[in-house]
């Protein structure tokens, strides 16, 4: 095998911008995980301490724990609303 082929095949791959878009790539998925945990584990301690009705709480926090964001997202809007309405009114 010709080594300036070689040579040729290692230079048209650019490793610094290579290995710079490798870590903008694995920074930003480690962004989104943290952000995505976080929204997961507010939604699950938010249905754990403020549903009062136990069969819906299990029913939402297997939603949450089988939907993970999805499941997440989907709870916070459907009954987070109903949760702050009615702590307002037991003021």
């Amino acid at each position: 095998m010709d080594p300036g082929f070689l040579n040729s095949i290692i230079n048209f791959v650019d490793f610094p911008y290579l290995s710079k878009l490798i870590m903008l790539i694995s920074g930003l998925s480690l962004f989104f995980f943290i952000v995505s945990f976080l929204i997961w584990s507010y939604s699950f301690y938010l249905c754990f301490k403020k549903e009062k009705d136990i069969s819906k709480r299990n029913i939402w926090l297997a939603i949450i724990i089988v939907g993970k964001l999805l499941g997440a997202i989907v709870y916070l809007i459907f009954e987070s609303k109903k949760l702050k309405e009615s702590n307002h009114k037991t003021f």
